[in-house]
């Protein structure tokens, strides 16, 4: 019977260290989540002022689709991907250090190393860009 209950002492022992991993791990996903969720959106990429970059940057987009208005076009790139896939489903095709191109009408995600474009939308953060 003393083996009995010292396999039970254990088995509750373990059980809670077991939980309380569990818990720690969820608590600390939900403070991540809410640091990532109050940057704020224009912190989440850098617009370039490097014009160098950005004539690149719209000459190879528009090799592969017209680019209306390039000339009010703003180019960014992406620094805090997670915070901006937080802000819209547009993002969840980007990574870290794609390009995006805001213009009023759309918003353009363009990955400079393999010049492709990873998504269009008609969604405008043009407004909330500063430049």
């Amino acid at each position: 019977m003393n083996k009995t209950v010292l396999a039970f002492i254990v088995i509750i022992a373990l059980a809670l260290g077991v939980f309380g991993f569990f818990i720690s791990r969820q608590q600390t996903s939900k403070t991540s989540t809410k640091q990532d969720a109050q940057v704020p959106f224009n912190e989440s990429y850098k617009v370039s002022d490097n014009k160098d970059l950005v004539a690149k940057s719209l000459s190879e987009v528009d090799q592969l689709i017209e680019i209306p208005d390039k000339k009010n076009a703003k180019v960014a790139e992406i620094v805090n991907l997670k915070s901006l896939q937080k802000k819209s489903k547009i993002f969840s095709k980007a990574y870290e250090h794609d390009i995006v191109i805001f213009l009023p009408t759309k918003t353009i995600i363009f990955d400079p190393l393999t010049k492709t474009i990873r998504d269009i939308s008609k969604e405008s953060y043009y407004d909330q860009v500063s430049k």
